[in-house]
């Protein structure tokens, strides 16, 4: 939640900034983790009010996405796109 954040970073990093957060699973268990591993639901990944159940595979693939858009950017950016 925006509010309880320095408003100054939201204005600076974005209006995303500060929604974005995550909620473990309280009902996870080693035999849950074990049994399931990638499958496993850990949790709520919530950006802009929205809240998503994910498996750490989909986990996974957030932060690969991230990263991807991250590289590509600074990439273009190093080539003098921007």
């Amino acid at each position: 939640m925006t509010y309880a954040m320095n408003q100054n970073k939201v204005k600076r990093y974005g209006k995303l900034f500060g929604t974005i957060d995550f909620v473990i699973n309280k009902d996870l268990n080693e035999t849950i983790i074990k049994q399931r591993y990638k499958d496993t639901i850990i949790g709520e990944f919530h950006i802009s009010g929205k809240e998503y159940t994910v498996t750490l595979a989909e986990l996974d693939r957030i932060i690969e996405t991230a990263e991807n858009a991250k590289r590509v950017f600074f990439k273009s950016y190093g080539m003098g796109r921007y």
